[in-house]
Parts: C-alpha cells; sequence; structure tokens
C-alpha cells in the first residue's frame, strides 16, 4: 500500500461512502423516515453517497491516469493536501446536517429564525455556510495542480504506479495503436497474490510486431 494523493482519494471516498450507505438505513426504515424525511438528514446523506463515489472518485482517477494521458505526473504534495483538506471539510459541512436532521430541521427553507423550536441551531447553519465557503475555496488546489501540471509537472515514466495491467506497459502518453511498433503479450492474471520475492508482477510484456514479407 502506498499512500500517494491516488490513494489517499480512493481511501477518503471509501470512508465518506460507507456513512452513506449507513444513513440510507435510517430512510429506508419507516418508524424512523417519518421523522427524518425531508429534513437536513437527507440532505446529508445525499451528499455522502454522491459526493464520495462522483467528486472523490473522479479526483483519484484524474490522478491516476493523469500520467498515463498527458506523460507528466501531477504533483504529490498539493494533491495529498487537497486530498485530506476536502475529506476534512466535506466532513465538517455535511456531518451537522445529520443532527440537524434528528432535531426536524427541514430542508428547503433559507431560515428559521422566527420558529422558537429551531432558534438554537441557527448557529449550526451559519458554520456549515463558512464551512462550504472553505469546501468550495479548497477545490482551487485541485484546478492549479491539474494546470500546472499539464504544463511543468515531472515528466511521467511509462509506469510511474508499478500497476500490472497492459496499458501501462504503453508509453505515456501513448502512440497511435497505443503499443506502437510492438504488441502486449499476456502472461498472466493481473492481480497474482502470495508470488514469493516478487513485489510487483505485470501482466504481460511487448514483443515486436511480426514483419509482413
Amino acid at each position: 500500500i502506498r499512500f500517494n494523493a491516488a490513494f489517499l482519494y480512493a481511501l477518503g471516498s471509501f470512508a465518506i461512502f460507507i456513512v452513506g450507505g449507513l444513513t440510507g438505513l435510517q430512510l429506508g426504515a419507516v418508524v424512523a423516515d417519518v421523522q427524518l424525511h425531508d429534513t437536513y438528514f437527507v440532505v446529508a446523506h445525499f451528499h455522502y453517497v454522491i459526493f464520495a463515489s462522483v467528486i472523490l472518485g473522479t479526483y483519484a482517477a484524474v490522478h491516476w491516469w493523469f500520467p498515463k494521458m498527458f506523460g507528466r505526473m501531477m504533483n504529490e504534495t498539493i494533491g495529498k493536501i487537497h486530498a485530506i483538506s476536502t475529506f476534512v471539510l466535506f466532513n465538517i459541512v455535511f456531518a451537522p446536517m445529520f443532527v440537524l436532521g434528528f432535531a426536524g430541521y427541514p430542508r428547503r427553507y433559507s431560515g428559521f429564525g422566527h420558529i422558537p423550536l429551531f432558534q438554537g441551531y441557527e448557529w449550526i447553519t451559519d458554520f456549515i455556510s463558512a464551512a462550504a465557503i472553505l469546501l468550495v475555496l479548497s477545490q482551487l488546489l485541485f484546478v492549479f495542480n491539474f494546470f500546472y501540471s499539464l504544463m511543468a509537472g515531472k515528466k511521467a515514466d511509462n509506469n510511474p504506479w508499478e500497476a500490472t495491467t497492459l496499458e501501462w506497459l504503453a508509453e505515456s502518453p501513448p502512440p497511435h495503436m497505443n503499443w506502437g511498433a510492438t504488441v502486449p503479450v499476456v502472461d498472466r492474471d493481473p492481480y497474482e497474490y502470495a508470488v514469493d520475492g516478487v513485489d510487483y508482477l505485470p501482466q504481460g510484456r511487448l514483443v515486436p510486431l511480426p514483419v509482413r514479407e
């Protein structure tokens, strides 16, 4: 296991998605959903599912495939800072919404200062708004990292991650026909476990294309 930026994005996505899945159980139970339906609990649950699977998943994929697509590496330090800050700020924004939901705080309203029952929760919505602004601003790190690395990133090897599948045998970025004048030969499954004395075992190798006479 290598704790690079792509791994941190994927790990954060997995952790957030677990919360989204577990909170869906309450919404699927009639007894609980009577209280939680159309409250901030639903908003939090939705974002814990969608943000994890779509946003963080996309960040992980872009960081992983960037060297193969463009032949350059994304900055690892900036990537790690962005992954951690996004994970932390996301939870700061949406975790308090579960508290609001349990209190019966309904969604789709701009404010509840005129309702005595909810006046004690106004500070939480203000806190969420401030954290949401920071969450949006932190995404500029990814935008900067993407374009900076595109122009000035370190040149990538063909397989900087030591991945075992065939596409990582191609040059970065791949030429026409992917492998140029060579062709991949598959020797084994891409994910071999318990191979003694070997930490990195590619799925195949490249051999020259046969010359037609």
